[in-house]
């Protein structure tokens, strides 16, 4: 059974499964024309559930116009090469040159910030947790969809999850842009500690990106007050410790370079 839920008159969030979370692709629609915001997972979620959830939205392959991905990682791009089967036609919208390499031949667009796609929705990058990631802010009603770029403090589950900003100083100043759009909402593709998958009211989005940038912070203070402990050793403190989502050695690689370099 498909999960469908609207979160704007014209934007609705599908929920795929995925190991023991879930993640989460968008519909978009405009008068321009549609979006499919992410691809989920494996091949057979093309098949079973963004095919699905288009058919039940009437979004037609003629309507389909773009479909975004947010950045390369498995669970956001496993199934395009599938859904582009059965979409042929469709524009893929990615910078990543790895995809735009692989789709050869395919109707591609590589966005940079601020660009519109559909007249109403701008393009938003959210360096971080990939260099390429890029998420859609929409105009008319101010709904900002993320992917993975906002991680907060990171995926609570089971060991394979945790947070995974490993370039702080572009995040920081990602998250600077994003408080001057003002969005209204924020959605994302996975439950991030401790603010879940959204921010509904303008008090919410504030307290969503001020903890984005906490958690790189609270971060560089664990680094600071253990200057004797390599980044491996760092990750496993905190990991043992802290009681949040788990850090990777390299994220805390990411953040002692940014130290080091005095940029943070």
């Amino acid at each position: 059974m498909l999960d469908i839920t609207a979160i704007t008159p014209d934007i609705h969030r599908v929920v795929v499964p995925f190991l023991d979370i879930f993640t989460t692709v968008f519909v978009v629609r405009t008068p321009a024309g549609a979006l499919l915001f992410d691809t989920a997972t494996y091949p057979e979620d093309a098949d079973n559930y963004l095919i699905p959830a288009l058919d039940e939205l009437g979004v037609t392959a003629e309507e389909l116009k773009y479909v975004f991905i947010s950045h390369a990682h498995r669970d956001h791009v496993g199934g395009l090469e599938r859904f582009m089967e059965l979409r042929p036609d469709t524009c893929i919208v990615t910078p990543n040159e790895g995809l735009k390499e692989k789709f050869t031949g395919k109707s591609l667009f590589s966005p940079a910030d601020g660009d519109m796609l559909l007249d109403v929705l701008r393009v938003v990058e959210i360096p971080g947790h990939t260099a390429d990631a890029v998420g859609l802010l929409d105009t008319r009603t101010g709904t900002l969809l993320t992917g993975d770029g906002l991680q907060v403090f990171g995926i609570y589950g089971s060991g394979n999850w945790g947070a995974n900003i490993g370039l702080p100083m572009e995040h920081l100043a990602a998250l600077e842009r994003i408080r001057a759009l003002t969005p209204a909402a924020i959605y994302a593709s996975h439950d991030y500690y401790p603010c879940g998958n959204r921010a509904c009211t303008s008090a919410d989005v504030a307290r969503y990106t001020y903890l984005c940038a906490a958690a790189l912070h609270h971060i560089r203070g664990f680094i600071a007050a253990h200057p004797e402990l390599d980044n491996a050793a760092l990750s496993a403190l905190y990991n043992e410790t802290t009681g949040l989502p788990k850090v990777g050695s390299h994220v805390f690689g990411g953040m002692r370079r940014a130290m080091e370099a005095g940029e943070i």
